[in-house]
């Protein structure tokens, strides 16, 4: 017998090991999610312990799953047919991530650290890898769930079919855990109203919004392609065509802050790229609408901190609920742009806190400090977007959005 003592996991592996724990059959997954709900703070698994739901050896178990890390690696391209034996490459049936699994013996199991799908290495009888068996699609209301494609901490986004009409969707579904709690729940349901309002080219439209057997979705349409994070990590974009996708992106936030919604989370991660190389702007699920009450209301609290670090405005980073509006989003654009034209962030950090005191301290760097080479007019439009006091910043994106098209004209600065 082990010890559960020396193998219960941290908090921040909770959910993988809940995950884990359903598909080897230890548990249901509302025992997991009533334990979540229940545990004083303890991590998952000493809680399920303590409830005589687990063993600690069927811990161990799970663990022995959880902790080993099996490198990803590229698919291989459709010229190389089927999987060779010296690739020693297995795929993930639920979100195709493939997985290099040289040196694991035959019939370890590991978790997909996208999906959080058990996997289990099997070789045929000429020493091969052998597929994994396919995932069965689960029904939701209208849809059937084809493989994941993100996970956050409030909901998990889907691929999914439409069944009667056949249409592909990216299908947002809050987690069960956060169904029972009125504020998260309200906050989901305020982002489908948001998206309600907007029917823009530049932004993600909305196909579908309610609850199907206790659980809480929101259908998008599905946009192929990739993020401008993606595409700004791989080095390959012109500083014109740069800036051609961020115009697009503030024309499209301008429209959104013309009618009354202020995203408060752009990035590159929310920005998807399509086949076409046009921008869409995504997940509106921290926005501002101007129904809200200008204090905070049942989806955002007073004092809170809303965003992501880097690319937050000075009064985002001050909890000031009240103080955020349109030029955040501006600021948010700024950082954007510091970004493609620097290859780095204006205000880096070691922690949050690092990173909140350096945007509070005001200007970062001059992006032709970093880049003697970087066009003096984008320089302007960037340093002007970031400046600490928003007064100072754009009246608009479209503002914005202008002084970007002026430089792709060869119009000069603002």
């Amino acid at each position: 017998m082990s010890d559960s003592s020396s193998i219960i996991p941290s908090v921040g592996d909770d959910f993988l090991f809940g995950d884990i724990a359903v598909q080897e059959g230890f548990l249901t997954r509302d025992q997991v999610e009533a334990c979540a709900r229940d545990r004083d703070g303890r991590p998952l698994g000493e809680a399920l312990v303590q409830k005589g739901l687990l063993t600690p050896d069927q811990v161990a178990s799970i663990l022995s799953i959880q902790r080993i890390h099996v490198a990803e690696t590229t698919a291989p391209s459709e010229s190389e047919g089927v999987l060779r034996q010296d690739r020693h490459l297995i795929p993930c049936p639920g979100c195709d991530t493939y997985y290099l699994v040289h040196g694991h013996p035959e019939g370890s199991k590991f978790a997909c650290r996208k999906c959080h799908r058990v996997l289990v290495v099997r070789r045929s009888r000429d020493g091969s890898l052998a597929p994994q068996p396919p995932a069965t699609p689960r029904g939701l209301g209208d849809y059937d769930l084809l493989q994941e494609i993100d996970r956050g901490s409030a909901a998990v986004v889907h691929k999914a079919v439409h069944r009667a009409s056949g249409r592909i969707v990216a299908l947002k579904v809050l987690r069960d855990r956060h169904a029972a709690d009125a504020a998260r729940l309200r906050r989901f349901q305020l982002e489908a109203e948001t998206a309600r309002r907007l029917n823009h080219p530049g932004i993600v439209a909305l196909r579908d919004a309610g609850e199907a057997g206790g659980e809480w979705f929101i259908a998008f349409d599905f946009v192929e392609g990739e993020t401008l994070d993606r595409a700004l990590s791989r080095g390959d974009l012109t500083v014109a065509r740069f800036v051609e996708i961020l115009e697009k992106v503030a024309r499209a936030v301008h429209y959104a802050h013309e009618n009354g919604v202020v995203h408060r989370d752009l990035k590159p991660a929310n920005i998807i790229l399509d086949p076409q190389g046009k921008p869409h702007v995504a997940d509106f699920g921290l926005a501002k609408v101007s129904h809200e009450s200008d204090g905070g209301s049942t989806s955002t609290k007073a004092g809170a901190s809303l965003g992501t670090p880097h690319y937050m405005s000075p009064e985002q980073v001050q909890g000031d609920i009240r103080g955020t509006d349109s030029r955040s989003d501006i600021y948010a654009l700024g950082v954007i742009l510091y970004q493609g034209l620097t290859g780095r962030l204006p205000f880096p950090g070691g922690s949050v806190t690092d990173v909140y005191f350096r945007i509070l301290a005001g200007q970062p760097p001059k992006p032709s400090s970093v880049n003697p080479r970087i066009p003096r007019d984008l320089e302007a439009t960037c340093l002007k977007a970031l400046d600490l006091d928003k007064a100072r910043r754009h009246a608009s994106a479209r503002d914005f959005a202008e002084e970007l098209r002026r430089h792709l004209a060869g119009g000069g600065g603002p």
